[in-house]
């Protein structure tokens, strides 16, 4: 949904950009069902959105390199794992998340501001849009809350592994999600 609503909006912002005349009809039509071309501007909430974007996906791209094969989503220790302590593991201990809440927040600042397209073409307007838009923030917010949430238990689970391996690491990667703060 919000790759969707992402790409609707950066397209409202270039039809600015990019002459109709040199557009293929049927793209002429579809993006006028997404409204005028001033329903939207090139915001600086759009492009720190969009910049926030790119970063949290160069950071979960990181990580999932970095992982490898014990990549998982589920919440275990693999069959002949090993401490990963390198590329962003060296900057927190969970990257990952750092790069999912990034991009929460990319997307809150593109779509949830003022001028934004979701804001100014009235698509808001349409019940069933605005629900999908509700539930999204409410399962963003929530992912969001889980993932601090997770962190202790990853922590936990590492610890009972590796011990001190983990000890060390952690002790020089003191922050869960943003280095020095967190």
């Amino acid at each position: 949904m919000m790759w969707l609503v992402t790409a609707a909006e950066a397209t409202v912002i270039l039809k600015r950009y990019i002459p109709l005349s040199q557009c293929p009809t049927n793209l002429v039509t579809t993006l006028d069902t997404l409204g005028p071309v001033d329903s939207s501007n090139l915001t600086p909430a759009f492009v720190v959105g969009s910049l926030l974007f790119i970063m949290a996906g160069t950071i979960r791209l990181q990580c999932y390199r970095a992982l490898g094969r014990f990549f998982t989503f589920k919440l275990c220790v693999r069959k002949e794992h090993q401490l990963v302590t390198a590329g962003p593991y060296s900057i927190v201990r969970h990257p990952g998340y750092t790069g999912t809440l990034i991009c929460v927040v990319g997307a809150y600042a593109m779509h949830g501001t003022p001028g934004s397209w979701l804001r100014l073409s009235g698509v808001l307007d349409i019940s069933w849009v605005r629900g999908l838009a509700i539930a999204w923030c409410m399962i963003t917010t929530v992912v969001s809350v889980t993932l601090l949430e997770r962190t202790s238990g990853e922590d936990k689970i590492l610890a009972e592994k590796f011990g001190r391996e983990w000890e060390n690491w952690a002790s020089r990667v003191r922050y869960r999600l943003i280095p020095g703060v967190y």
